[in-house]
């Protein structure tokens, strides 16, 4: 059944002119009620559209056939077995040749001008890597959720590397901007396997270091919440396609590689460059927990941690008074 999201306008069918430069990579898994509201949303508005199927047992398949057979730059391919969310994104990655790419969920949708308009500044801002636009959350309805507009996104377009990093260590909830339009060779240039719990944070934090991000306020995304209410279990086996070891996986990882882009880029032994690791390593204490493999260093994190915790608590209280 297909949701139609009262929010959305499709392209015309019609006298419309299609984005060349651009290609559109659907991630696919069981989405078989909304992907045609994807794929139509979006067809119009790339070179090419590549749906990566990681073997779906719903519907999914038999409407991509059929939405193929009206739509010439639509490509499906099916995997033989789900290798997780990551593969798939990996994988649509490294087939695509146009100079521009993003990913789309298949649950998610484009309004009108998506595309141009981010393809647009970055044209218009060549050390910019990537374009992105706010965000419309809604829920499997269409109905209106709530809007995240990215109030620091000045931030992540400052001449300075290490400012464009701590504003993603300290303010990124919403990943939304990973759906918007990166320049192909550097994402190719800085993809690595981020198949951990918080991959998508490190992503956006190597793309941050190789170019300035550009906001768009004039477009947005339209996410579809269907995966919210996941837990870091069920989170990770999505994304790997396997089941976690542990009942609930940590940010570790994805913890201990921030740390490493953060060191990388404070060498230098002055005191900005101090100031700046010691920031953000707290920054990342705070909002995620202890993540040192020293004994002793991480019970002196998770003591911050959780004063971090109260913190956060007793300000919320005093800004609503």
């Amino acid at each position: 059944m297909l949701h139609r999201n009262p929010h959305q306008t499709f392209l015309p069918s019609t006298n419309a002119q299609k984005n060349n430069g651009i290609t559109i990579g659907i991630p696919l898994f069981n989405e078989g009620e909304f992907i045609e509201e994807a794929v139509r949303s979006a067809y119009l508005q790339c070179e090419q559209l590549i749906i990566s199927d990681n073997f779906s047992t719903d519907d999914s398949i038999s409407i991509c056939i059929r939405l193929q057979s009206e739509l010439p730059n639509l490509k499906i391919i099916r995997h033989e077995k789900n290798r997780g969310a990551i593969f798939n994104f990996g994988y649509l990655l490294e087939i695509t040749t146009t100079p521009y790419f993003m990913w789309l969920g298949g649950h998610d949708s484009l309004p009108e001008g998506y595309t141009s308009s981010l393809i647009g500044l970055l044209e218009a801002k060549p050390d910019h890597v990537l374009a992105f636009g706010s965000v419309k959350h809604v829920d499997r309805y269409g109905n209106r959720l709530n809007d995240y507009d990215y109030y620091y996104s000045e931030m992540l377009s400052n001449n300075d590397p290490s400012i464009r990093l701590h504003s993603l260590l300290r303010h990124l909830f919403d990943c939304s901007l990973l759906h918007g339009v990166f320049r192909t060779h550097v994402l190719k240039k800085i993809w690595r396997q981020y198949a951990f719990r918080g991959g998508d944070h490190v992503l956006l934090s190597d793309a941050i270091l190789a170019g300035k991000f550009g906001y768009q306020s004039s477009t947005h995304l339209v996410r579809r919440s269907v995966h919210a209410k996941y837990s870091a279990r069920e989170q990770h086996q999505r994304i790997t396609g396997s089941t976690p070891k542990l009942s609930a996986p940590s940010y570790q990882q994805m913890q201990l590689a921030q740390y490493e882009l953060i060191k990388g880029i404070s060498r230098s032994r002055s005191f900005n460059a101090k100031i700046f690791r010691v920031r953000s390593y707290l920054t990342l204490v705070a909002r995620f927990g202890p993540f040192s493999k020293s004994p002793i260093l991480s019970s002196a994190e998770a003591l911050f941690f959780f004063a971090a915790k109260i913190w956060r608590s007793f300000s919320r209280v005093l800004h609503r008074i």
